[in-house]
């Protein structure tokens, strides 16, 4: 699935955050977000899912978004925001189960092929054992493979993240990574997601797109945009990239601010 944003000028109360912008993203990868806080990495999240509405056009496979039914929508793509609250006493599978509402129609109860679905989301992101748990007494590792499984129950052919890794300790952290590569490579799924963590895009990501100011500053793969010179120039720091022996993905040394 390709999506694809010309002349997006997008923003909050009255303040344009991304004024003139121009993107195509490829879905059959892995896309990440960089850049500094407030250049406008989520903002364009939001934007690209339907979520913030501006000017320019944005389209999905050649569909104009602006227009296209929630449901067939929901369909595409699904979106994971940085802040995610579930109902309180809901159990995991019934979470999860919400994923299917979009492939239901008006009160229609869940069906055979809706349960299994929900069964293998909840399988393929290691949370089937934790089915009957609250979610709200899960820990965030937990959590957030909890909100991915919905996400896949949905079925969508992209999957959107804000931050995903965010306040998860380092084996979580790997341990989403590593799950976001294999749904992306098992499923077929694309994945667009905005991180903050430069060595984990790289270790992740078929392509990066480095943001600055509301604009993009670079795109391409990691070996291309990820570089001492954009480092320097996009976040101020005195950086190197490291090639290490054995290692697929280099090393990126942090020396201090510019």
């Amino acid at each position: 699935m390709i999506v694809a944003a010309s002349k997006l000028s997008v923003g909050y109360d009255g303040r344009v955050v991304i004024p003139d912008l121009e993107i195509t993203i490829d879905g059959q990868g892995v896309t990440t977000f960089l850049g500094p806080n407030g250049c406008g990495k989520s903002t364009l999240l939001k934007a690209l899912t339907g979520l913030l509405r501006g000017g320019g056009t944005i389209e999905i496979d050649g569909q104009p978004l602006r227009g296209m039914r929630p449901r067939t929508l929901a369909r595409k793509l699904s979106y994971l925001p940085q802040v995610r609250l579930a109902p309180p006493e809901i159990t995991v599978e019934d979470f999860v189960s919400c994923g299917r509402i979009p492939h239901q129609g008006f009160m229609q109860r869940s069906m055979p092929r809706d349960r299994e679905i929900v069964q293998w989301a909840m399988e393929e992101t290691g949370v089937l054992g934790m089915r009957g748990r609250g979610v709200r007494e899960l820990s965030g590792g937990e959590k957030q493979r909890v909100y991915i499984a919905a996400a896949l129950a949905q079925q969508p052919r992209m999957l959107f993240l804000d931050e995903p890794t965010t306040y998860l300790d380092i084996q979580h952290q790997i341990g989403l990574a590593q799950l976001l590569r294999r749904l992306n490579r098992s499923l077929g799924m694309g994945v667009i997601l905005v991180l903050h963590d430069i060595a984990q895009a790289y270790e992740i990501s078929d392509e990066v797109v480095v943001m600055v100011d509301g604009g993009i500053y670079a795109h391409g793969t990691p070996r291309e945009v990820i570089t001492s010179a954009m480092l320097r120039e996009v976040y101020r720091v005195n950086a190197r990239v490291v090639p290490v022996e054995g290692r697929a993905c280099p090393l990126v040394a942090f020396d201090g601010l510019t």
